[in-house]
């Protein structure tokens, strides 16, 4: 499952074409907030690895990261942090199921 309102609000973060309002607010914070993705429903088996292989189909992939509980299973959800913008507006575009054993 990947999470996004729609390609104007990415995550609930609406694009601001105003320089100066991300010059006030940090254009880091801002372009942070639109690269990072909610990765959902993941098998036990997925690691970042694997992970980082099948997302990078859609653009450079900067951070792979996968919740564990402390004994280091996986809580089958994670994040995903893309490299640019567009790479991640590219993966949410795409209409798509990612198939378990892809990621395992």
């Amino acid at each position: 499952m990947i999470d996004c309102k729609d390609a104007d609000h990415i995550n609930g973060v609406e694009e601001i074409d105003d320089p100066d309002f991300q010059h006030i607010n940090g254009v880091e914070e801002i372009d942070d907030k639109l690269r990072k993705l909610f990765v959902g429903g993941l098998s036990e088996q997925t690691t970042e690895e694997t992970s980082k292989e099948y997302f990078s189909q859609y653009g450079e992939v900067e951070n792979i990261n996968i919740l564990r509980y402390d004994d280091g299973k996986s809580r089958k959800f994670g994040f995903v942090t893309y490299a640019s913008n567009d790479a991640a507006k590219s993966c949410l575009t795409k209409k798509k199921k990612v198939p378990t054993a892809t990621l395992r």
